[in-house]
This record gives structure tokens, C-alpha cells and sequence, in this order.
């Protein structure tokens, strides 16, 4: 969008000297606008880190095209090259093509919500984390958050990494692409470590890896005692936050707020959102 960065310049650029009103309330936006999106240079941030962005450009290009309007021919012409360069945003946006993609994985996520189903305990999940609700689970653990917590200091791991050492969850969906290792931001490498010791990945689903209880460490109780831990599993979940709530304030929203993959299942489309206080 070089073209409406450029017009959005002009207009805080040259307003203010033609007494243009509407410059007073745009440009303290705008510039507040660009100092909230200087924040997306930090790991996990994406595109919602532009919105304020995105909303102090679309404010300074409706001002500049009110202040042009007595001119028509400059008017138009505006809206013209404006209108082109949205148009190449769109068709050279990756999003476009990753939107494209996901719309086609249907019976991916059908399949993938099957082995939710099937997991006879509790499910650890990072990117497709809004099945869990989808089947009536708890969210028992956020990887991402989680991490980062755990690389600055202030959330202890070692208790997670024993359950994962005793085989404590039925199964683990990791999402895994070769040429972006996103997994190493949502899972520590002691994380991935224990996994890679005490689960093996017996299925995979396009990108997804499924890792289950090797079959050589299966016990004759070990089905019934998943079954009792996911049983417990929305209790255990209300007790694995509320310390690390009470103890990080400054986080709690970071901590709480899930980000949950949107499927299209049984013909409608389905998002389900999870909240932890």
C-alpha cells in the first residue's frame, strides 16, 4: 500500500499549512497509530498488530478525499490510484492464498476432531486448540503463552514436563512446518524434548503431528486411568491457572485469551473462543 502511505503523508504533510480542520483530530491518531505498530516487532505478533494502523490511515484518506472533493478532477483521480492500490494489497496479500488453503482443509478438520474425540484423556493442543472446546474439553494447557512465560522466568515448567514424563495426556497435536519452525515458539525445547522421549507420532494430518504413548509403554491401566484423568481434567485445568493468574497480574490477559483455529464442519462454519480467569 505505497500509494495510500504516501497520500496519508501529503495529508498530515500539507493540511495543516491550507487550514484544513479535520488535520487536528487525524494526525494526533495517526501518529499514535504508528507508535502502537512499532509494537508487532516481538515474537507471536501478527497482522492484529496493525489495526489501530489501519484505522488512522483509513481516517487521514477520508479526510484527504473530503478536503479534495470542490476539485473532482483531483478528487477522482485520488480515489482512482487509492482503489489500484488496494486492489494489488489484496491480490499480493499472503493471507489471500493462506485463506484459500484453509477453506479446502474441511475434512482435515473433521478428521482431526474424530481423534479429539477418540483421545481417551486429556488432548494438548497448539494450533488446532478449539477443538478441545468443540468436544467438550477443557483447554487444559496454552503452549504459546506458556513458553513465553516460561523462557522470561516466570512460570515453572518442571511440573508439565512430569506429566508429560508419566504419560499423563492421551494425545498431543503439535503443528509442525519444516520451512517455519512455529512449534519451537509454542513448546520449549524441554517441552518437545520429554514429547519426542515418551510419545511417538503415530499419524499425521497435513501439517499436524499426533503424538500418542508409545505402544511399548502402554500399561493394562493405562486406558483407564486417562479415562479418570479426563474425567478431572476441567478441575485440574481451573487449579494449573488460578496460581499463575493470582502470581502475574500484568499478564493475566496474555495468559487468558486463546486463539482458536476456525473450521468448517457439518457444512457451517464454527470458532470457538475459551476464556481462563
Amino acid at each position: 500500500m505505497p500509494l495510500a502511505l504516501t497520500a496519508v503523508g501529503l495529508f498530515l504533510l500539507t493540511a495543516p499549512w491550507f487550514g484544513v480542520p479535520s488535520w487536528r483530530l487525524v494526525a494526533p491518531y495517526a501518529l499514535g497509530a504508528v507508535a502502537s505498530g512499532l509494537t508487532i516487532g516481538k515474537v507471536g505478533s501478527n497482522v492484529n498488530y496493525l489495526i489501530e494502523l489501519g484505522a488512522g490511515v483509513s481516517l487521514a484518506i477520508g479526510a484527504l478525499l473530503a478536503w479534495q472533493r470542490p476539485r473532482r478532477a483531483v478528487h477522482a483521480a485520488i480515489a482512482l490510484l487509492l482503489a489500484l492500490d488496494m486492489a494489488l494489497v489484496v491480490l499480493a496479500s499472503p493471507y489471500r492464498t493462506v485463506t484459500h488453503i484453509r477453506l479446502k482443509q474441511g475434512e482435515e478438520a473433521r478428521h482431526l476432531l474424530e481423534v479429539v474425540h477418540r483421545a481417551p484423556g486429556i488432548v494438548l493442543a497448539d494450533e488446532d486448540m478449539g477443538l478441545l472446546p468443540l468436544d467438550g474439553r477443557p483447554i487444559f494447557f496454552q503452549p504459546f503463552e506458556m513458553t513465553q512465560l516460561a523462557r522470561a522466568g516466570r512460570w515453572d515448567q518442571r511440573p508439565l514436563l512430569a506429566d508429560i514424563e508419566r504419560q499423563a495426556f492421551a494425545a498431543i497435536l503439535i503443528y509442525r512446518v519444516p520451512e517455519l519452525p512455529l512449534h519451537r515458539e509454542r513448546w520449549t525445547d524441554e517441552m518437545l524434548g520429554a514429547i519426542e522421549r515418551r510419545y511417538v507420532v503415530e499419524e499425521r494430518v497435513g501439517p499436524r503431528c499426533i503424538a500418542r504413548v508409545r505402544a511399548a509403554d502402554r500399561r493394562p491401566g493405562h486406558r483407564a486411568a486417562a479415562q479418570r484423568g479426563r474425567a478431572r481434567g476441567n478441575s485440574r485445568s481451573q487449579n494449573f491457572w488460578s496460581p499463575l493468574i493470582t502470581r502475574v497480574p500484568c499478564v493475566k490477559n496474555a495468559v487468558i485469551s486463546s486463539s482458536f483455529a476456525t473450521f468448517s464442519w457439518r457444512g457451517r462454519r464454527s470458532s470457538t473462543m475459551g476464556e481462563r480467569s
